[in-house]
């Protein structure tokens, strides 16, 4: 066999490998499926968890999912939105792709999500009128496997199958793949089940005005990058962009949810350390401002739902940032940051530690990630309740 044969069958034996990974329909489940109408009975809705495993894809493949509702009759249907799963090595591509052609980006691809960790995306309908043919249906899931080379059309899965015609109510069908759903919960709204997933979304008996804020340790933090000096929010820059689509559709999502209401919105401005600390007050009061603007624009929220919080310099954030790495003279630098206070010189004695040394660290792997308006809270209020 010649080398040109030995290439050929390689990339052959690849595909093979690509498609089993990706057709083993035990890496995609089903969880806490419910439909249900609203009080005036003229409408129903439909949601789901869709549970993803890790591994599902190969390290240059790329999965597109894509659940659709479809009546048994197959006169009507409804598609949700497409989940993309890139491996490893594809994930980079599309980032870099991103970057460097950003007028391109695709912009139907809803979600994006890593083939490194267990996924859980909720899926729902709005509120659809008059159909009730969704009471008797199935949930089918298509899937599109690509890489550089090739794109394939897998055969459609069908996850569900229902006909509920004794009444309409919450329902729990039976489950044809037979993934384990537990029993029925009490009725959660749409912004409730969407809590669950998305970190940064909480009803407001949490919220404290008081409250100390350090985004380093906030678990599904929503940030937003800026760059050096600037106050201007930038989308083509970093990650912003599917940053800034999915927070306004988060809040979009929650502010259509008719049993709830948006009752506070915390934005938190950061800067980083280099500069004048004035100047970088003040910057980081503009930041937290200019994305107050964004979601206003985009989305019609009170003023009052607003709280904007001015970090100043994010000396919290950074000093969290040196104890969880094992950057060079980090006891050093700690010791700098806990003993001298901020107006008496505590950037100068960081650029002179070491020759400046942990300071050309600090400003190249910590400081670009201070540049930020974020963390991002929302907090919501039953319609029925009181703060």
């Amino acid at each position: 066999m010649n080398s040109f044969q030995i290439i050929i069958l390689s990339f052959f034996m690849s595909i093979t490998v690509m498609s089993v990974s990706a057709q083993n329909n035990d890496s995609i489940k089903i969880n806490n499926f419910s439909i249900e109408k609203n009080a005036q009975g003229d409408s129903v809705s439909l949601r789901f968890h869709l549970m993803i495993a890790p591994g599902i894809t190969k390290a240059n493949d790329e999965l597109l999912l894509t659940p659709i509702l479809i009546d048994i009759k197959g006169n009507h249907s409804f598609a949700f939105p497409v989940i993309r799963v890139n491996g490893k090595i594809r994930e980079k591509i599309v980032r870099r792709q991103k970057v460097l052609h950003s007028s391109k980006a695709e912009k139907d691809l809803i979600y994006t999500v890593s083939n490194r960790q267990w996924n859980t995306i909720t899926c729902s309908t709005p509120m659809l009128a008059n159909q009730l043919w969704i009471w008797q249906a199935k949930l089918v899931l298509r899937r599109q496997l690509g890489n550089c080379c090739m794109k394939k059309e897998l055969d459609m899965v069908e996850l569900f199958t229902w006909n509920r015609t004794d009444g309409y109510s919450i329902v729990k069908p039976e489950i044809k793949n037979k993934v384990e759903i537990p029993e029925m919960l009490p009725h959660k709204c749409a912004t409730e089940v969407l809590a669950e997933t998305e970190k940064f979304v909480e009803p407001i008996d949490n919220y404290s005005a008081g409250k100390r804020i350090l985004a380093g340790e906030q678990e599904g933090a929503q940030i937003v990058y800026f760059k050096l000096a600037k106050a201007e929010i930038d989308s083509n820059y970093l990650d912003n962009e599917r940053v800034l689509e999915h927070i306004i559709d988060v809040i979009r999502r929650i502010s259509e949810d008719p049993e709830v209401e948006i009752a506070r919105v915390v934005l938190l401005g950061l800067s980083s350390p280099e500069g004048a600390f004035e100047f970088n007050k003040r910057l980081s009061g503009k930041r937290a401002e200019a994305l107050k603007q964004y979601i206003a624009d985009r989305i019609a929220l009170a003023d009052s739902c607003f709280a904007l919080v001015n970090g100043d310099e994010g000396w919290e954030e950074l000093r969290y940032k040196v104890e969880h790495s094992d950057m060079e003279y980090r006891k050093e630098v700690l010791n700098i940051i806990d003993s001298v206070p901020i107006m008496k010189g505590r950037e100068g004695q960081l650029q002179r530690l070491k020759r400046g040394v942990p300071y050309r660290y600090l400003e190249e792997h910590f400081f670009p990630q201070l540049r930020r308006a974020g963390y991002i809270k929302v907090y919501y209020r039953m319609k029925n309740g009181t703060i």
